[in-house]
């Protein structure tokens, strides 16, 4: 009988003891439950961020490649203004060269 009551003690023992680990197992998980939960907040919330961003920098896009098109016309009239005064330009140059030579022959 002694024998008995000593086998019960010692598994109360034991099963208490399983019992602290298991609490402090489920405590644990808790808290990792709890951090996770946490991350994944803030992820979500990081998220949303860059969404958003990335909409305002597609927004941003879509208005520098209209400003873009916009302004290729006045580019182009820009560019042929350009190549008239560089012709206009040359003719002078080649103007003057002619009279140069012509005062210095004269």
């Amino acid at each position: 009988m002694f024998c008995l009551r000593q086998q019960l003690s010692a598994t109360e023992t034991t099963l208490g003891e399983a019992r602290a680990q298991l609490k402090a197992a489920a405590e644990s998980h808790e808290a990792d439950v709890g951090a996770l939960r946490q991350q994944l907040l803030e992820s979500e919330t990081a998220r949303g961020k860059l969404r958003a961003e990335s909409e305002s920098h597609e927004t941003g896009m879509v208005a520098l490649r209209q400003q873009l098109s916009d302004s290729e016309p006045a580019l182009a009239d820009a560019r042929r203004q350009l190549e008239a005064a560089s012709e206009h330009h040359a003719t002078d140059k080649s103007a003057l060269r002619q009279r140069l030579l012509e005062s210095e022959t004269a």
